[in-house]
């Protein structure tokens, strides 16, 4: 509950035109697992709208109001490189979003304006680790299947750009959750499987 005020008052302290509030909030409930806490969020800067817009499957979708803002577009400021400039976490909201998952991108200013350092593609959330390469934090990213069944992709900075790297599933089987009278059990340490990857649609 104070996480979702805490988003409230950081969507109106901001004055971002998201036009679906409840669901935002949730969404971005989701995205912020695996941080220790909530992020800032803010506008998403009119130059990286303009980059969407020609985005092949969501470019359609995506609304801008007249001084080129987004309606359906946040960004979390973060750190993967260790320098004085923030990358954009870029996150989708309202109706470019599924049930659970949601488009992310991650962008990178520079002397030339924001570049593109990965299209993440449709999930749930974006989870920097502790682990670097080239200098800029791995990246995993979650994809909702349902309650008891997530993929996840792994992805390293290659020198340019962020590639993907492995691929797995985290599930809990039903059978797991009852004992032998059929009395649920909780939850444990989901199973993990790792499969090849194939390119994010």
């Amino acid at each position: 509950m104070e996480d979702q005020r805490f988003i409230l008052d950081k969507i109106v302290s901001k004055r971002l035109p998201v036009v679906c509030l409840d669901a935002l909030i949730i969404t971005l409930l989701f995205s912020f697992v695996g941080h220790s806490q909530v992020p800032d969020i803010v506008n998403v800067p009119t130059e990286i709208v303009v980059q969407l817009l020609q985005d092949e499957l969501f470019g359609e979708i995506i609304s801008v109001a007249d001084d080129g803002s987004s309606e359906n577009l946040v960004a979390i400021p973060t750190n993967l490189n260790a320098d004085a400039t923030r990358e954009l976490i870029v996150h989708g909201v309202c109706f470019v979003c599924g049930a659970q998952n949601c488009p992310h991108w991650i962008f990178e200013r520079s002397a030339n304006g924001y570049r593109l350092l990965l299209d993440v593609g449709v999930a749930q959330n974006v989870e920097l680790q502790s682990v670097f390469t080239n200098g800029y934090r791995d990246i995993v990213a979650r994809f909702h299947n349902s309650a008891l069944d997530h993929t996840f992709a792994v992805f390293k900075f290659d020198g340019q750009s962020y590639q993907l790297i492995e691929c797995g599933r985290e599930f809990d089987l039903l059978e797991d959750r009852v004992d032998e009278t059929g009395n649920a059990l909780p939850l444990g340490e989901p199973r993990v499987s790792f499969f090849t990857c194939n390119p994010l649609e």
